[in-house]
């Protein structure tokens, strides 16, 4: 390596942030950090409700609740912990149903970490959906697709309805992977 200088400008953090004002990136960070968050209080605002009065309601919602809350309570692997399958027929290796188990792990580890709750599935959700828009917002290099993506989603239903209202995990988690 001969010729070759390997040493680097240390940068601070003020340069970062110079760097990103100037450049107006932080916009498209500000813009994807606040739309799940935003649709979340839009829907309750119409719905006329609070974040922390929600219950779950339809049989999927009750059943992936308790999936979630048996596991945080009894643990992944505990064999008193009951059955989630078809007809509530025991397996032989886990209890977790068709799903499986990968579906429940982000849940498991978020109830884990902030304790499981009613509502504590819109909080996993808003999580999930702020990293999927800030993942976003980190691959486009444009300020406009992320505010148009914003805009879009706002008129979704289909997200709306079901990725930020009802803890359905799979009607959450693969919006967001996608």
């Amino acid at each position: 390596m001969d010729g070759v200088n390997l040493k680097r400008d240390k940068l601070t953090v003020g340069d970062v942030l110079k760097n990103a004002l100037r450049s107006r990136c932080w916009l498209k960070y500000a813009i994807a950090l606040a739309t799940p968050l935003i649709l979340m209080l839009l829907l309750l605002a119409v719905c006329q409700r609070n974040l922390f009065n929600f219950t779950p309601l339809w049989s999927d919602e009750l059943g992936y609740w308790h999936e979630t809350n048996t596991a945080v309570n009894r643990g992944l692997f505990s064999n008193n912990s009951g059955y989630f399958s078809y007809l509530e027929i025991p397996t032989n290796l886990l209890f977790y149903g068709a799903h499986g188990i990968f579906i429940i792990i982000p849940y498991y580890l978020i109830g884990i970490v902030l304790g499981w709750t009613t509502y504590t599935p819109l909080i996993a959700n808003i999580i999930f959906m702020t990293a999927a828009m800030l993942l976003f917002a980190r691959i486009t290099r444009n300020t406009r697709h992320t505010a148009i993506l914003a805009v879009l989603l706002l008129f979704f239903n289909y997200f709306l309805m079901y990725t930020i209202s009802p803890p359905c995990r799979r009607r959450c988690i693969t919006p967001a992977a996608l």
